[in-house]
């Protein structure tokens, strides 16, 4: 895996789970913070996406 798809793995894992954690340590349900973690997790991907992707030559 190239390293700039596993740098932003890691900063999404990271990124995501202390999201989660402080949505529900401050009394969001469950569910809303899935919701919304769900809803920054496109970007990531996207991110990854195009890291991943060949480089056009030319």
């Amino acid at each position: 895996m190239p390293a700039a798809v596993q740098q932003i793995a890691d900063k999404a894992r990271h990124r995501l789970a202390r999201r989660f954690r402080h949505l529900v340590a401050h009394g969001k349900l469950r569910q809303v913070a899935v919701a919304a973690i769900a809803r920054e997790s496109p970007g990531f991907i996207w991110a990854i996406a195009h890291a991943a992707a060949p480089q056009p030559t030319g």
